[in-house]
């Protein structure tokens, strides 16, 4: 009797059980789609590190008719449309010099600083990948038209941004600084008349100072040799209490 169950238990198992059966293959709408997003990755990714050149006319300006206002000197080739492999200095440093977010402003900044930023983008001790592209694919003469022309601009009000900082408490840090934590004021240093050696602060966008000082800090920017000790005593409130008060100080009603 057991023996005749088995028998039956084998058969059945033989007859419903096939091992060897291939799965169901994946449909070929699923692995196309797969793909398509695959390769949207990998574009968005060689865009963002190696942004594609930005002609003349797609160059978009804020606000072109205070620009026009402005009456602004004739910017070279390079600023306002890059050359074959890098895009325009425009495109993200703004046509007067304004900058954007963690962009910084150009405008009234030294052709020596200029000149220096380049240099240290260009020889690795200053780490930009957008920047160090633009300096390797830029010749000299590009390069000096550009420091030239940001040079002589004026620095303009740009939109205000808010980090969350006390602009009365930045410029308390900005004019006697924090002697307990062995900060010096930063205007012993960025102040108007020694806006050669230094760079000029007022105006400057919140962001990108805020973002600087905390690379200072924490050692993602060394290319000075005092700035990485002057802000070890800083907070991050205080670093956005003092990107706050020099970002106010060129601020004007519009």
């Amino acid at each position: 009797m057991n023996q005749e169950k088995d028998k039956n238990n084998q058969a059945f198992a033989e007859d419903s059980f096939e091992p060897w059966e291939q799965s169901n293959p994946i449909p070929l709408a699923f692995l196309v789609v797969l793909v398509s997003l695959l390769l949207i990755a990998l574009l968005y990714y060689a865009n963002s590190y190696y942004p594609a050149p930005t002609s003349e006319s797609s160059v978009k300006l804020d606000k072109p008719a205070k620009l026009a206002a402005l009456n602004l000197p004739a910017a070279p080739k390079v600023v306002t449309q890059g050359n074959a492999v890098v895009w325009s200095c425009a495109s993200c440093h703004g046509l007067a010099g304004e900058g954007s977010g963690q962009t910084p402003a150009l405008a009234g900044l030294t052709v020596d600083y200029l000149q220096k930023q380049l240099t240290d983008f260009k020889e690795l001790t200053r780490d930009n990948n957008s920047m160090r592209y633009v300096v390797e694919h830029s010749s000299d003469q590009e390069l000096e038209a550009a420091i030239h022309y940001y040079a002589q601009l004026e620095r303009q009000p740009v939109n205000m941004t808010y980090l969350g900082g006390f602009a009365s408490k930045g410029e308390q840090l900005a004019k006697q600084g924090k002697p307990e934590a062995g900060a010096p004021p930063c205007s012993s240093c960025h102040a108007p008349n020694l806006a050669q050696v230094f760079p000029s602060l007022e105006g400057q966008n919140p962001d990108y100072i805020y973002s600087q000082l905390e690379a200072f800090k924490h050692g993602k920017r060394t290319n000075d040799a005092v700035m990485p000790n002057n802000v070890q005593g800083l907070t991050s409130e205080e670093m956005r209490d003092v990107a706050e008060y020099y970002h106010q100080q060129i601020q004007k009603s519009d």
